[in-house]
């Protein structure tokens, strides 16, 4: 598929993700163990700023490392939208127009460089998502994705600060939560996962993120 401009990620982020090679590597060996053949993975948190978009970022790497699989990531957070400032693109169109119809697919998705990874930012604001997504619209536009793509990963906002989350949750085969460890409470986390359910999220599991060694890193392999 043509795609507009190259997205580009800074080689810090990407000096990251190298660096977390053999866990990435991983991935998709447990994501089908756990989704049963889950190809479209909604990524949210209980509040902002625990880590989501790095470890959407993360899952989407970690599914292109064997080189075999194609992933787009999608942006959905309406509140923040970082993806399109993480890889140097402009905004829009995006996943907003994507929703609404009329423009070309080649024409909302950027290609990266990073090998067999598309990005779809999230596009103009200003728009009631819960209005737009009224029936099983998404899931009518994820199975034109996946004529593309093998997995498709939404970066989403976090659960207690955007409501759209429970018209988006539910319509993506599987969820992950994003939690950060030491700081996030697990009564929070599981009146979360509960509430998530409850819009018909299919959890698959939990990120545990900023994790804390308190003896060397290089040891945790070892024991």
């Amino acid at each position: 598929m043509a795609t507009q401009t190259m997205g580009r990620l800074p080689e810090t982020i990407k000096a990251k993700l190298v660096k977390n090679m053999r866990e990435m590597s991983l991935v998709e060996g447990n994501l089908l163990s756990a989704g049963k053949g889950a190809r479209s993975l909604f990524v949210t948190s209980s509040f902002k700023g625990e880590g989501k978009t790095t470890a959407a970022l993360s899952l989407a790497y970690g599914l292109t490392v064997n080189g075999s699989s194609t992933v787009l990531m999608m942006d959905g957070n309406s509140g923040t939208p970082l993806l399109h400032q993480l890889f140097q693109v402009e905004n829009a169109p995006g996943f907003t127009e994507f929703l609404q119809g009329g423009v070309q697919l080649a024409d909302l998705i950027r290609g990266t460089d990073i090998r067999n990874l598309a990005l779809m930012p999230f596009g103009s604001g200003g728009l009631d998502l819960a209005s737009i997504l009224k029936g099983n619209l998404l899931q009518e536009r994820l199975a034109q994705l996946q004529e593309h793509f093998d997995y498709i990963i939404m970066d989403g906002c976090s659960v207690m600060s955007c409501s759209e989350v429970n018209v988006l949750a539910g319509q993506f085969d599987g969820v992950v939560l994003v939690v950060e460890c030491e700081k996030t409470k697990w009564e929070v986390v599981q009146g979360v996962v509960e509430r998530l359910r409850l819009v018909n999220g299919n959890v698959l599991g939990v990120v545990l993120n900023k994790r804390r060694y308190y003896i060397p890193a290089s040891l945790y392999g070892k024991i």
